[in-house]
This record gives C-alpha cells, sequence and structure tokens, in this order.
C-alpha cells in the first residue's frame, strides 16, 4: 500500500455541476496519469500535484457504474488484502461539500441494472468473499459493525435503536489507542445483514440541504467493521491463533463557507458549520506535524477535535491508511480545489506504523482424527516386535503415565501404542466438539461462527 507504510492518496474529481454551468464556471482541472493540474483562470497560474491514483469523471450517467468499480477495483481490493493479513485500515473521503465524497464512500441506489454502489457496501460484500484463501487449517471468521457521526464535536451511534442512548464517549486505551465506549456492535453473518444495518445507519445521519449540496452531510460518519479470524492449526495439539483487523470507512463532512452555501440566516446550520470546520482544521494541523516529522504524541494535537483523537491510530498510529480527496472541475471552485489538493498532497508525506494484529488465543489438546487399533506386544515376542516398527505414521504413540498398568507394579515391557477403540478418551484431550464448546464458553464465538469447526448442522450437537 503505497511506500511502505505512507498514506496512499487518490483524488476524485466530480463532473461540472449544474450550479457551476449556472455560474458560468469552466473546468479548471486536468488530470494526466497519476497527475492533476489546476489552473486558476484569472491569472493563468497553474498548480501540479502528483499523487498515486486520479480519476476523472466523465459525467455520462451511463459511466457511473465503471467509475465506481474501478475505484473499488484499485482502493477496496487493497483494503481487503491488507485487512485479511491482519492490518488496521482505513479510508477517509475529504473534499468541500458538494464534491463526491459520499458517492465515492456510500455510492447511490443502483437502479436499471447499474451497480452504482460505493467501497462502503463493495467492500463489506469482498469481506464475505468465498475466494479469500483461509490458510492452513479450520479457520472461523467472525465480522462485526459499529457505526457512527460526530455531530457538533459530538459521537453519536448511528445504530443505537429506539431504546438505546446514542452519545456515546471517546475513551483511550493504553495499549490499544482510542475506542469508543459503549457504541453498539453487531455480529454479521452474510452481506445482507450488512446491508441491513447500513440502511438503518444511513437513514439516521444528519443531513440537512444547502445552496451548494441537496443532500449536505453535517456530521462526520465512520462505519467500522471488525474482522477476527481464528486459525486452527490441524494437528493433535489445536493451536488458535488470532488475526484481526479493524476498518475504519470515514465519509468527513464537507468544509463550506457560509456565504456560499446560504446558511447565514440559519443559527443551526452555522453551528454546524462552525463545528465542522473546526474538526477539519484540526485534522489538517495533525497532517501538517505528521508530515513534517513530529511523530511525538505532545506535537501532534490529536485532542484537538473528536475527530482527530478517534482517528489517532490512523493518522500516525497502528493503520495502513487510503485517503480519497474529492474535488470540483469548475473555475469558481478555484480556491477549494488547491485547498484541497495541497491537504491531499500534505497527506502523502504522512507515514504510520501498521503492525498485524495477531495473538494465541488458546493452547487446547484435541484429537482430530483417532488413529488406527495397534496391537498391545508382550516382552519377547519378537515377530510382533517387528510389526510394530513398521507401524504406519497415522498411529499415535501414547507414552505411559502415572496411572498406567506399569506405574502401578503391573505388566511390564510393553510398547506404548493403545488399542484407541477400548480406549476412553481422558478428558484433558477434547474432541472437536468439544474444542468448538470451549471456544464458545470463552465468549469471544458465537454458535453460528463454529459452525466451520463441526462436520454437521449444530442442531445436531444441541448448541
Amino acid at each position: 500500500m503505497g511506500g511502505g507504510n505512507n498514506v496512499l492518496v487518490a483524488v476524485r474529481c466530480r463532473p461540472m455541476s449544474e450550479r457551476e454551468k449556472e455560474k458560468g464556471a469552466s473546468p479548471c482541472v486536468e488530470s494526466e496519469d497519476d497527475k492533476m493540474t489546476v489552473t486558476d483562470k484569472a491569472s493563468g497560474e497553474q498548480r501540479q500535484f502528483s499523487f498515486d491514483y486520479c480519476y476523472m469523471s466523465s459525467g455520462i450517467a451511463s459511466d457511473l457504474p465503471d467509475e465506481q468499480a474501478k475505484i473499488y477495483q484499485v482502493l477496496g481490493t487493497e483494503v481487503l488484502n491488507q485487512a485479511y493479513q491482519g492490518y488496521n485500515v482505513t479510508v477517509m473521503a475529504y473534499g468541500q461539500t458538494g464534491s463526491g465524497k459520499s458517492l465515492t464512500m456510500v455510492g447511490r441506489p443502483s437502479a436499471a441494472g447499474q451497480d452504482c454502489r460505493g467501497l462502503i457496501p463493495r467492500i463489506s460484500e469482498g469481506i464475505f468473499n468465498p475466494e479469500v484463501p483461509a490458510g492452513e487449517g479450520m479457520v472461523l471468521a467472525k465480522v462485526e459493525l459499529q457505526m457512527l457521526e460526530i455531530y457538533n464535536e459530538q459521537v453519536r451511534d448511528l445504530l443505537a435503536g429506539p431504546g438505546g442512548s446514542s452519545v456515546v464517549k471517546v475513551r483511550e486505551d493504553p495499549a490499544s489507542g482510542p475506542y469508543v465506549e459503549g457504541l453498539t456492535k453487531h455480529t454479521v453473518l452474510v452481506y445482507e445483514d450488512v446491508c441491513e444495518k447500513l440502511e438503518v445507519g444511513l437513514q439516521a445521519r444528519t443531513i440537512a440541504g444547502t445552496k451548494m449540496n441537496a443532500g449536505s452531510s453535517r456530521a462526520h460518519t465512520i462505519c467500522q467493521l471488525h474482522i477476527t479470524r481464528t486459525n486452527l492449526t490441524s494437528t493433535s495439539r489445536a493451536r488458535a491463533i488470532d488475526t484481526s483487523s479493524l476498518i475504519n470507512l470515514v465519509d468527513l463532512a464537507g468544509s463550506e463557507r457560509v456565504a456560499e452555501a446560504g446558511t447565514a440566516d440559519n443559527v443551526v446550520r452555522i453551528k454546524e458549520s462552525v463545528n465542522i470546520n473546526k474538526s477539519l482544521t484540526a485534522l489538517g494541523q495533525c497532517i501538517r506535524a505528521l508530515s513534517e516529522g513530529r511523530a511525538d504524541s505532545k506535537h501532534v494535537p490529536y485532542r484537538d477535535s473528536q475527530l482527530t483523537w478517534l482517528l489517532k491510530n490512523s493518522l500516525g498510529g497502528n493503520a495502513k491508511t487510503i485517503m480519497v480527496a474529492a474535488v470540483a472541475p469548475g473555475s469558481s471552485e478555484y480556491a477549494e480545489t488547491l485547498s484541497t489538493l495541497r491537504y491531499a498532497d500534505r497527506m502523502r508525506k504522512v507515514q504510520t506504523a501498521a503492525v498485524v494484529n495477531r495473538r494465541s488465543v488458546a493452547t487446547i489438546p484435541v484429537i482430530i482424527e483417532d488413529p488406527a487399533p495397534q496391537p498391545v506386544i508382550e516382552e519377547g515376542d519378537e515377530e510382533a516386535s517387528s510389526q510394530a516398527t513398521k507401524t504406519p505414521p497415522s498411529a499415535e504413540f501414547r507414552p505411559r503415565g502415572k496411572n498406567s498398568p506399569s506405574a502401578k507394579g503391573g505388566a511390564r515391557g510393553r510398547v506404548g501404542f493403545r488399542n484407541t477403540k477400548a480406549y476412553q478418551r481422558p478428558a484433558e484431550m477434547p474432541s472437536r466438539l468439544q474444542v468448538a464448546r470451549k471456544l464458545q464458553s470463552m465468549g469471544s464465538w458465537s454458535k453460528d461462527d463454529l459452525f466451520c469447526t463441526l462436520k454437521k448442522p449444530l442442531s445436531y450437537y444441541n448448541f
């Protein structure tokens, strides 16, 4: 993802809007390869910037599905690849209001067979793609969804439901960093579950119309997908290894000018604009400090806003980060477009410190398959003893313990292979089903998550 742990930056330029055409604006943004040039029509001055990816929208409605798919193929698949390796990943869309951030992240409702979904639903679908390699041994996969918005510097749970508290607090764990206390977490088993929760969350967002954007987001929206993959190695002792990843999908509210947005007479809209611009300014200050190499937390003003505090790991900590900068092509938006491109150019210089999130959660003795019965050979029986040396590799050698006949003064000199049909498995060596029950009792897995460890439907085991 980019060079090393540098933030990957992509820029997307939307087509000319009707508002820009009515103002008599002309295109001032051009793209060639991965370079984007913006021209000041008044002075003729040109500024050129280089990014990891640049996208120019054609403005033709029928091209939108292909454009959305192309962005997912480049950025979305990279997110999934990093997440399945165990990295935390963040995708954030930045730009002025009405520049196409929500189109990139959420998309539009699909109609007439055209798939216009954005990165959030496409990445969510990709998580459940069965073609993703599972690795060696049995793999348990668990996906959990959370969704929040930061409105007027308050963090709100978008999936709290009618009986829950929507206002939650940001806390910080010394080891893992900032998190949201009390944020509801929903286990999703299939992509359709994600769609249902996303629909609830998107309906709960704070949206209002302005002159610049009829569906302007008045808050920063963050969708969090927690992926935990537990691998049980296929040996006589099953090692349970957790590989986890947190995917942050961030649709930032757009920066705006009160006069241009036409909200000067609305106290509520003014307060929203002030808080949006305040948090984006704090984000810019953090990016400036990190791009200049001041990685020491005491020099980076993460605590200046709820947004930067919550995204602390995404900006300079344990995460791989992608920024999608959305810009407008009209000459009337030249100042905002230039500011966004400068912002994105500075973000390219930021480096994170991503590490793989992997830990051993349990070491449980287990018999995956019972070995074939082996003969009990008496001392002095040379023929049987020679046959025992030819025991197939699948046979399991069981050394005698304190409860064996030899330990109690009984018969001695026997080879340590036992007839497994007559042998009762001790409690400390559970079966495959008992391993599943053990993991369930640890509180990390539901019965639906344990399905792949068992050979028959869950109802057979009376879960």
